[in-house]
């Protein structure tokens, strides 16, 4: 079949396919149709064995393109576009339904990503649209793949860190985002050797929410704000441990919104009575001292919870 062939990664060959693989429609032959009136178009193109092959249009039940290029046994295989209530979706090569190969990601009419795919994820080189600007990343089973070169641009387009990104943070830079698994973002601020460093503020996991605003060092928060998904303030001042320096009745948050304590700390340390949740949801209630929790006359070391 012409022009389906494995994109070898020449940008002009995609474009060529892209302009003028749609040009013609004469060779789409068979119609099929939603209803017996024959008012819903559902298929324009070819068949074989009564499933879909070679070029052809898939409508959905509103009439609108649904996917316009090239099938393979009735799946999506080959070049083709991709469209979801008439708006164009993706637009690249698929395999067996899956993005695969070269490919540009929409939201909307933006551009959320165009580089390469494999079976529906990210894969290779690719520049992503992210919060405040974009990154030219190598991705790995659809994250940022660790230790790897990267470039980082601003919302102007201009280049504003180019190099090694360990977990996604550039050796030294300011103003940068990173970001969650699920694409929120994670960080925006200052970097030195690879840590936060410097003003910044660090996010809940959904939604953009502050979860800490202020200074940091070395990825521990120094002095600033702490927030409740609530947008309301649980703490302002100096830190110790990544925890407030001191206070009563204080709650600490993970940052997927789940509570991790709730009482008193002192010099940086769970200090008084208090409620402590580890990383399983396990609870305990009682009085802590300096960081250690009585049980039964005995004293516990209590194991950081990380707040991710």
């Amino acid at each position: 079949m012409e022009n389906i062939k494995k994109f070898n990664g020449n940008e002009e060959e995609f474009k060529s396919l892209n302009e003028k693989l749609f040009e013609s429609e004469c060779d789409l032959k068979i119609s099929l149709y939603y209803d017996n009136s024959q008012k819903s178009k559902k298929y324009l193109g070819n068949l074989i064995e009564n499933k879909y092959e070679g070029r052809g249009i898939l409508y959905d039940e509103d009439g609108k393109i649904k996917y316009n290029g090239y099938f393979k046994k009735g799946k999506y295989h080959g070049y083709g576009r991709l469209y979801m209530k008439g708006v164009l979706k993706y637009e690249g090569f698929f395999l067996e339904d899956y993005y695969s190969g070269k490919g540009i990601l929409y939201r909307g009419n933006k551009i959320e990503y165009n580089g390469y795919f494999k079976r529906g994820d990210y894969e290779g080189i690719g520049i992503e649209s992210v919060y405040k600007g974009k990154r030219k990343l190598e991705f790995y089973n659809g994250k940022p793949k660790n230790n790897s070169y990267g470039v980082l641009y601003n919302d102007k387009d201009n280049i504003v860190y180019e190099g090694i990104l360990i977990d996604q943070k550039p050796e030294k830079a300011r103003n940068i985002a990173i970001y969650y698994d699920n694409g929120c973002i994670k960080y925006y601020g200052d970097f030195l050797n690879y840590k936060y460093n410097g003003n910044g503020i660090l996010f809940y996991d959904e939604k953009s929410l502050y979860y800490f605003k202020g200074i940091f060092k070395d990825d521990n928060y120094i002095t600033g704000i702490l927030y409740d998904k609530n947008k309301s303030i649980l703490y302002k001042g100096d830190f110790v441990n990544n925890l407030p320096k001191e206070g009563k009745n204080i709650l600490i948050y993970k940052v997927n919104g789940k509570l991790k304590y709730k009482g008193d700390i002192l010099d940086g340390k769970y200090h008084g009575i208090g409620l402590l949740k580890d990383e399983n949801d396990y609870e305990y209630e009682g009085i802590l001292i300096m960081g250690y929790m009585k049980e039964k006359e005995n004293y516990m070391n209590i194991f950081f919870v990380s707040v991710f």
